[in-house]
């Protein structure tokens, strides 16, 4: 990143708050053009009755905040329910990955094909996204994309990409992220929020990059 800054590099964000961040990063108010992430809109993936999993997806490192979903499947004790962890180790410790293999609460998918993931998605009626910060969040859309509840840490780069429809806790307050887990055993509608979040396609992603480089050569003309 310091070579790119140093070369006067021109570059994307793939959200606003990254934006923001970035240019917090250079010092320097210039204009980042967004590239939309986005979801795949397919029917099929969409149910009216959601499943009664909970899942959590994400490489598993520290910044995904796993431990977190731990400390939290703690507290609950004997009440916790199962949750599907899916993600490959990153740079996670071998203290984080030990008790993700070790907890009753969890079954961790190290690898799962795609088709194997859209079965468990299928299955889920909540993500959890205990993030301690993302470029953008998609799993959040993705969840939402699927009609699924989310209940994810209270950052503006996820409040971008989830909007009114997703439920919000501080990362680091253990005791909400096991109260929004219990809700949902009891009471998921509870967690609904007004279908509000603006979900995009991969072809306006593709959009936003052709008229971010269309309109950069323009201006070296």
């Amino acid at each position: 990143m310091e070579a790119h800054r140093d070369a006067g590099s021109h570059f994307l964000a793939i959200s606003h708050a990254t934006a923001d961040s970035l240019r917090t990063w250079l010092d320097r108010d210039l204009s980042i053009p967004v590239v939309r992430l986005g979801v795949d809109h397919r029917p099929h993936d969409v149910t009216e009755n959601r499943g009664a999993g909970i899942l959590m997806l994400g490489t598993v490192e520290p910044r995904k905040g796993h431990d977190v979903l731990l400390d939290a499947l703690d507290e609950l004790g004997d009440d916790a329910p199962v949750v599907d962890v899916v993600g490959q180790p990153g740079w996670a410790s071998p203290q984080l990955t030990a008790r993700l293999d070790a907890h009753s609460s969890v079954r961790w998918h190290r690898y799962l094909s795609d088709q194997d993931l859209a079965d468990l998605w299928a299955l889920t009626g909540l993500l959890l996204q205990p993030t301690r910060g993302e470029g953008f969040g998609l799993p959040v859309a993705e969840a939402l994309h699927r009609n699924v509840l989310v209940l994810a840490s209270d950052l503006p780069v996820l409040r971008e990409s989830g909007g009114e429809a997703a439920s919000y806790v501080a990362v680091a307050d253990t005791a909400a992220w096991a109260a929004g887990i219990a809700a949902f055993e009891t009471d998921p509608e509870s967690l609904a929020g007004p279908r509000s979040a603006l979900l995009h396609t991969w072809a306006d992603g593709a959009n936003d990059v052709w008229a971010a480089v269309t309109e950069q050569l323009s201006r070296q003309q």
